[in-house]
């Protein structure tokens, strides 16, 4: 008798340590779901956040980081495929005006040597 107790006892712990496997495999997919969710949206939000610190808010252009980033992936691309690259550059200088809000100023000063005044 105390040998079929014994049997039943082991059987009985297995039976149970299955279903405790069971369980706990199925809370794991769960988190696991629920990280790759998560991941998702914080690449999302990382993107998003790119964006936005990306562009100068008074303008809407693209701030000098930016550029910055755009050049150097163009340049790396020139580099690659044995091209040329051009940038044409301009500084308006704008000044704050009473009645009509924003004004862009002619600009005064030319290229260094050029004669223009």
């Amino acid at each position: 008798m105390g040998y079929w107790v014994a049997l039943l006892t082991v059987l009985c712990g297995l039976v149970y340590l299955g279903l405790k496997y069971r369980a706990l495999r199925a809370s794991a997919g769960n988190r696991s779901t629920a990280l790759s969710r998560r991941e998702t949206e914080l690449l999302e939000a990382r993107e998003s956040l790119h964006r936005i610190a990306a562009i100068d808010p008074v303008t809407s252009l693209a701030n000098h980081s930016a550029f910055q980033e755009f050049l150097q992936a163009e340049w790396r691309r020139a580099l690659r495929e044995a091209s040329c690259i051009s940038v044409c550059w301009s500084t308006p200088t704008i000044s704050a005006t009473t009645t009509t809000g924003w004004a862009i100023k002619p600009a005064t000063n030319a290229w260094p040597g050029s004669g223009a005044r």
